[in-house]
């Protein structure tokens, strides 16, 4: 009896052996599939969701009792893509300022924009892309704006009249432009330039120039694609086609990148830039027009700034969410209408010295001769009061003179405002978010719309009290103002509150990152 007790022990302990061999063997093929969908999705430069799965596997590996020679293989692949995370994330702080930059000094074309569309002052972001042109792992950023000859960008390049297409990469951490280039709107210049982008067969992308014409009997076609090397897109293939229709008898003539070449040649040759091909700008006999749907312009650009600063953004609101008080939201309304405000950028210094002035901060008492000015003492302590910045007029650079070139001088220890018609857009601000990121340290996103109140009274002859609307949801405004109410990029704010005083440290369409708080 008592041997086949043993016996049933000793079988029962068997099973169970076998059944916890299964379960481990089990578990096991699941870390290796876990371990298998991350490195695919490296292979993918999906960082972010491999160190998710790379990050929970380490923890279910790190619980079991016996080593797993997975682990090392885990951890080593972790800190890879953790490196590769925070390249990632200086890349996309690099390219977000681009376009946040560019949508701040242009904003946004009109809805349903046309090429040829009228107004020496029209300018406006049309199309952007975020586009991995070398498939190296790393986004560029692609983006097509209307400028015009009277903008005064630093890029010189940029002050023509009519549409600046720019493709900008990062270099050792900073934002490098890889491509420009400049497409007339004078109609009086003749062109039959068609511009595309196009995904090659290999994965990478071209920029894609095409001219085709047949002009007293003569057909052409020229096709040019550009690509990125070496840090700059360049031109990669040119191919050229003419045949005179006038003489049957007259062979097609063929040019591969400035080479004669016979028929079966460029026909191979082209057939390997066939693509998936998006029309960005199309010719007809002079005429030019978008392939792209701009019935809401501002969508590419806002899916882009989203796209690069979602993780940054996602993190800093994961802080401890709070809820202003009147005093605050007060605050925040105050700077509608103000623009860029950045404590750390003294590019950002008269923007501060615009509030106080166009907002009656201070009373103008300083008798001048095109009226009166304020003490310059009083200014900067107001700025201050209010931004924390202690300003140096000395080193900005306002003139010490009427300039017709700048809205502000100084004078005999006074800031004068030039005389002029200033017209104040009406802004809708709504906080979306707010949350405390620090001691004092308030983040905010705010989401603005602007009413174009001077169109909407020349165009309706509708007299609308826009104070009386403004507190009010958007839906309950009248039908007749929704055509001329914009919707804008969201607004960041930092505020610095000790009890008693608020103050902004920070305002603009880019997001701050996270290591951006501690230079505050």
């Amino acid at each position: 009896m008592k041997k086949l007790t043993i016996l049933c022990i000793s079988i029962l302990t068997l099973w169970g052996c076998t059944d916890t061999t299964d379960i481990q063997q089990d578990q096991f093929a699941q870390y290796n599939e876990s371990y298998e969908e991350a490195m695919e999705l490296v292979d993918q430069n999906e960082w972010q969701a491999a160190k998710t799965i790379l990050t929970d596997l380490e923890q279910s590996l790190n619980s079991l009792e016996t080593a797993s020679p997975l682990l090392e293989d885990v951890k080593k692949e972790l800190a890879k893509v953790e490196d590769q995370l925070s390249v990632q994330q200086v890349n996309n702080q690099q390219l977000a300022n681009v376009i946040t930059d560019l949508y701040s000094k242009y904003g946004i074309v009109p809805e349903n924009h046309e090429y040829h569309a009228r107004g020496e002052l029209l300018m406006g972001l049309v199309y952007s892309d975020l586009i991995d042109f070398n498939q190296d792992g790393q986004d560029e950023l692609y983006v097509l704006f209307k400028s015009s000859e009277y903008m005064n960008d630093e890029l010189e390049r940029r002050n023509q009249n009519g549409y600046i297409e720019e493709v900008w990469g990062v270099s050792d951490g900073k934002a490098e432009l890889l491509w420009d280039s400049f497409y007339t709107i004078d109609e009086s210049v003749a062109s039959d330039l068609s511009v595309s982008l196009i995904t090659l067969n290999d994965g990478t992308t071209a920029i894609k120039h095409s001219s085709e014409m047949t002009k007293q009997g003569i057909e052409f076609a020229h096709h040019q694609f550009y690509t990125l090397q070496e840090h700059e897109i360049s031109l990669a293939y040119d191919f050229y086609y003419t045949k005179n229709l006038n003489v049957e008898t007259e062979k097609p003539y063929y040019e591969v990148n400035t080479k004669e070449v016979d028929q079966q040649k460029y026909t191979k040759e082209f057939q390997s830039y066939n693509g998936n091909e998006l029309p960005l700008i199309q010719s007809n006999i002079g005429e030019k027009s978008f392939g792209i749907d701009l019935t809401n312009p501002i969508a590419t650009i806002e899916t882009v700034v989203t796209n690069l600063t979602k993780d940054a953004t996602e993190t800093l609101f994961s802080n401890e969410e709070i809820s202003l008080d009147k005093k605050g939201e007060h605050f925040i309304q105050q700077f509608n209408n103000v623009g860029k405000i950045d404590k750390r950028e003294s590019t950002t210094y008269e923007t501060m010295i615009a509030y106080i002035l166009f907002n009656n901060i201070l009373e103008a008492n300083v008798p001048g001769e095109y009226g009166e000015g304020y003490r310059e003492n009083s200014v900067l302590k107001a700025v201050k009061d209010y931004f924390d910045v202690d300003v140096n007029p000395n080193r900005l650079n306002i003139p010490t003179e009427l300039d017709p070139t700048h809205w502000m001088y100084l004078q005999n220890d006074a800031f004068y405002l030039a005389p002029s018609g200033y017209y104040n857009p009406k802004v809708i601000r709504n906080v979306e978010k707010a949350v405390k990121v620090k001691d004092n340290l308030y983040y905010v996103q705010v989401q603005d719309y602007n009413f174009n109140s001077m169109e909407h009274s020349i165009n309706t002859e509708i007299d609308f009290d826009f104070e009386k609307y403004k507190k009010l949801p958007l839906e309950q405004w009248p039908a007749h103002t929704k055509p001329y109410i914009e919707k804008e990029l969201p607004t960041y704010m930092l505020l610095n509150y000790d009890g008693d005083q608020y103050q902004l440290y920070y305002q603009g369409h880019l997001t701050l990152f996270e290591g951006d708080i501690e230079e505050f």
